[in-house]
């Protein structure tokens, strides 16, 4: 048997299909279909990938037979003309079974090393005499070997969705937490050119808040970033309860975020018009309300723009560093996104600028609020218009 017979055997004995393979591998289904049609032969990592997935050394999968475990060590002391015939014969069969996919296709175990990588224990398909299609007594087919089931989160993605999410939305929230400390910290003591223990304890809590976000938001990309390339295809395990409960705390999220930063700007009116706050408890009450509603659309949004796996598979197709990009909202969404940040930045330069050159780049109408500080906002607000955006589309497809 060749490499394309034994990967054929080695799937038909699992009742897997090529989807499923791909998925575990870490390839596209059009890289299993080229290896079982020998257009394209897999690099080591994958071979190396697959032995260890079906429990089969290497040399048995590229130049023996899978089902006679050392026969690949054994394959240049046999006759070649029996070799050839064996390898005909075995290809031949295995290829028909393969391609009809029928449930009770007769094949004896290839090993006793269990087939599933760890941790996928939820697929692995029950043991016993429900799980060999032949009895023990009698050798006859008695039942089929059951179908495992793929939908179950073998990667870990999941779990990387709700860790990645919830970072992110913590760590935004953070840059502005440390703005709302300082400006209540510095606000009424700020005077342009002088230093007080007010002021230098602000700026304490600002680059306190921009440590913290960069702590929170820089690992959990690298760890994004390094899940992709350990798993650039994976299969779409989730369900339509799933996908409704992501859509439920989408709109939640936005309601609750939204609501929390109307609420912050009523309070800081109130503050100021009823009980008579200063200008920075006011600043620091609605950046405050601003920090808590980002962290609940950033986290709702990244979650259900997350769940779409399509988008996620793709990304690997094209060569793209991340599936979850605005190439896939339609033009229309496209233009809106585009003009609404557009205008943000807009403003944020325009605010930023005018501070600059008038000589308060350190101060936003009395309050101590550095003036490369709003393209920050800017850009976050353009992250949270984007996201927004695809998840809406994603919910709406």
């Amino acid at each position: 048997m060749g490499f394309r017979a034994n990967l054929q055997y080695l799937r038909s004995q699992r009742h897997m299909t090529q989807e499923q393979l791909a998925m575990l591998v870490g390839v596209s289904r059009q890289a299993v279909s080229k290896w079982e049609s020998e257009k394209a032969y897999p690099e080591m990592d994958k071979l190396l990938a697959i032995c260890d997935l079906f429990g089969c050394t290497l040399d048995d999968l590229v130049l023996g037979d899978v089902r006679v475990p050392g026969s690949g060590d054994k394959r240049d002391s046999l006759p070649l003309g029996a070799t050839g015939q064996a390898s005909s014969a075995a290809a031949s069969s295995t290829a028909t079974a393969a391609d009809s996919g029928a449930a009770n296709y007769q094949v004896p175990p290839a090993s006793n090393a269990m087939p599933y990588p760890v941790g996928a224990s939820s697929v692995r398909p029950a043991a016993g005499p429900a799980a060999n299609p032949s009895s023990a007594a009698g050798g006859e087919a008695t039942s089929a070997s059951p179908v495992p089931s793929f939908t179950q989160d073998v990667t870990g993605y999941d779990d990387l969705r709700r860790s990645y999410s919830w970072h992110i939305g913590a760590g935004c929230s953070a840059f502005l937490f440390g703005v709302a400390a300082n400006v209540a910290l510095a606000g009424n003591d700020y005077a342009p050119g002088r230093m007080t223990a007010a002021t230098g304890l602000g700026l304490c809590c600002l680059m306190l808040g921009i440590v913290v976000g960069l702590a929170l938001i820089i690992p959990a990309n690298l760890r994004r970033m390094d899940f992709r390339t350990q798993h650039p295809y994976i299969e779409d395990f989730y369900v339509q309860t799933e996908r409704s409960a992501a859509i439920h705390q989408l709109s939640v999220g936005l309601m609750v975020g939204i609501g929390s930063i109307l609420l912050g700007v009523a309070l800081g009116a109130a503050g100021q018009g009823i009980w008579h706050w200063s200008g920075a408890s006011t600043g620091a009450a609605i950046v405050t309300a601003v920090g808590c509603g980002t962290f609940c659309i950033v986290t709702a949004g990244l979650r259900m723009s997350m769940i779409n796996i399509d988008a996620y598979n793709r990304g690997a197709e094209v060569g793209e560093g991340d599936g979850e990009n605005d190439s896939r909202l339609p033009r229309k969404w496209r233009a809106v996104g585009n003009a609404i940040t557009g205008s943000i930045m807009s403003l944020a330069t325009i605010i930023a600028l005018s501070m600059l050159f008038t000589g308060n780049a350190t101060n936003f109408f009395g309050l101590p609020v550095p003036f490369f500080l709003f393209w920050i906002i800017g850009g976050m607000l353009c992250g949270m218009v984007n996201m927004v955006l695809q998840a809406c589309c994603t919910a709406r497809n």
